[in-house]
């Protein structure tokens, strides 16, 4: 593991579509840790673009927890700070403006394959033993089928274009990791609907913000197009304890209201 000593910033960002539980309070209490003791900024970012299922009430119930827990925030919620706003439901003219920009650079492309198809050609994938994933393709349309999608009405989604090759980046717990973009078939960015999804949020807020943590390797695929600065550090905090389950769920685990109604 590296030691790092210089000011960090690094995030707590739930999608609340519930209360808060013990398991993500955990990540927001290694992420504040960590800011303090290396004289940083702890960031705390809702993703709410899911508005079906992340409520007002929820959030709200977010902030308090964290209030009640004294883990406070440098920016974010009802503080502020310089690359806001800190709710994702308040940003998508951002997203939309990088998914416009990767779609320019050909680091992204329109996929107008219905449900109905993606099903067919993933049930064909596991029958041959092939890993399911999406094959492509749309990466190449022929000007005869663009015109029938287009008659019929199909509202395409946009997917990212994953380049040829391996990535390389150095976690500051594991070291070097290395992986192949074969195993990571394009995924999508944007919904039919225009809504983007968290594969685009995500990756686009942590550059903005500065922040010092990455989500996935969709995630520094996206963050790879945005920036020629290079591919960042991570960093991450187990996400489960010694019986291997993941905390949130593990037997016995719980909202960190039920403990509030107990203290």
């Amino acid at each position: 593991m590296t030691t790092n000593t210089r000011p960090v910033r690094v995030r707590f960002a739930p999608s609340p579509t519930g209360d808060l539980h013990v398991g993500n309070i955990r990540t927001a209490l290694f992420d504040w840790a960590y800011a303090r003791h290396t004289g940083g900024q702890f960031i705390f970012r809702i993703e709410d673009t899911d508005r079906e299922r992340v409520t007002d009430e929820y959030i709200q119930a977010a902030i308090d927890t964290l209030k009640w827990l004294g883990l406070n925030w440098d920016e974010g919620p009802e503080v502020g700070g310089p690359y806001g706003p800190y709710l994702q439901s308040q940003r998508l003219d951002i997203y939309a403006e990088w998914a416009a920009k990767f779609l320019a650079q050909g680091d992204a492309y329109y996929c107008y394959c219905s449900s109905e198809e993606l099903e067919a050609r993933r049930e064909a994938q596991r029958a041959a033993n092939v890993a399911p994933g999406y094959d492509g393709k749309c990466r190449s349309i022929s000007p005869e089928d663009l015109a029938r999608y287009t008659a019929e009405g199909r509202k395409p989604v946009l997917r990212m274009r994953m380049p040829d090759g391996s990535t390389t980046f150095t976690d500051s717990i594991r070291g070097e990791v290395t992986f192949d973009h074969n195993f990571v078939p394009d995924f999508v960015l944007v919904r039919g609907d225009g809504s983007p999804l968290y594969t685009l949020a995500v990756a686009v807020d942590d550059v903005l913000m500065k922040g010092d943590s990455r989500s996935s390797r969709r995630g520094l695929a996206v963050v790879h197009a945005t920036t020629d600065s290079g591919l960042p550090s991570d960093g991450r905090a187990a996400s489960g304890i010694p019986n291997l389950c993941p905390l949130a769920l593990c037997h016995g685990s719980r909202q960190c209201k039920t403990f509030q109604a107990q203290w």
